[in-house]
């Protein structure tokens, strides 16, 4: 997940911050999995992601 957003939003030609805000205005808490048995992996990727992406704004703010 973390991989697919940094390398659509450079297809993009978004900044990295520009795609953070994508991130965390598109995509975080917005999208459900298809097959309910396979939430609990995606919620998972979800969290992963968006530590990540708390990570990464906070040491381009640093």
């Amino acid at each position: 997940m973390v991989s697919k957003c940094l390398v659509t939003g450079t297809e993009r030609g978004q900044s990295l911050i520009e795609t953070i805000e994508y991130v965390q205005s598109h995509i975080l808490g917005r999208r459900r999995c298809s097959l309910p048995e396979a939430q609990t992996e995606y919620e998972s990727m979800e969290a992963y992601l968006t530590s990540f992406i708390l990570d990464l704004e906070n040491s381009l703010n640093a």
